[in-house]
C-alpha cells in the first residue's frame, strides 16, 4: 500500500521532468483514495454503528480490531445470533470496506 502511493508520488515527480508518465497517469487510484481515508484512523461511525447495535440488542457481540489496512471483525460466540445480529456483520463489513480496509471476521 505505501509502496503503491510513494510510486505514485516518484510518478508524479518524475512527469514534471518530462521522464515518466502524464500527471493524469499518476493520479491516486480510487482504491489508493479509500486506502488514504482508511489510514486516517476516523473510524468513529464504524464504532458508533457497533455501539448502537448493542444499545438495540442489549448485548455486546461484535467489535473491531485495527491492523494497518486490515480489519478484524471479531464475533463474540456466547452472544452473537446470526438470525438477529447479522445484518450489523454485514453493516460494519461494508462500512469498513468503503473506507478501504480488508475486513476479516472469525467467531
Amino acid at each position: 500500500m505505501l509502496v503503491k502511493l510513494l510510486n505514485g508520488l516518484l510518478v508524479t515527480i518524475m512527469s514534471f521532468f518530462g521522464l515518466g508518465a502524464t500527471a493524469q497517469e499518476a493520479a491516486p487510484t480510487p482504491e489508493q483514495k479509500q486506502i488514504a481515508v482508511a489510514e486516517q484512523g476516523n473510524n468513529d461511525n464504524v464504532q458508533a454503528l457497533i455501539d448502537a447495535a448493542h444499545a438495540e440488542a442489549g448485548y455486546e457481540f461484535i467489535s473491531v480490531r485495527y491492523d494497518g489496512d486490515t480489519a478484524n471483525i471479531a464475533l463474540n460466540p456466547k452472544t452473537y445470533n446470526p438470525e438477529k445480529d447479522d445484518v450489523t456483520f454485514e453493516a460494519v463489513s461494508q462500512l469498513l470496506q468503503e473506507k478501504g480496509y480488508q475486513v476479516t471476521a472469525v467467531l
